[in-house]
């Protein structure tokens, strides 16, 4: 057996999904709520089909939603 750390790992960084709900759905556990409705702090934020930024960002790169808000602002 051989262990060596994630720097060796030349795999990982091609086969991860870096969609914008993919990536929502991964961290989404550290939320508490359900139904599309999670609280974060002191916010409510819902995730379904009545949000127009999940809407139009949910099947989109991270990058592209990264420029298009960064061109926003």
């Amino acid at each position: 057996m051989l262990v060596l750390d994630r720097s060796y790992d030349l795999i990982a960084p091609i086969i991860h999904d870096y969609y914008y709900q993919t990536n929502v759905a991964q961290y989404k556990d550290g939320f508490k709520g359900d139904g599309g409705e999670f609280k974060l702090d002191n916010k409510t934020i819902f995730l379904n089909d009545q949000d127009d930024l999940w809407v139009r960002f949910r099947n989109t790169h991270c990058i592209e939603v990264f420029q298009e808000v960064n061109a926003e602002v």
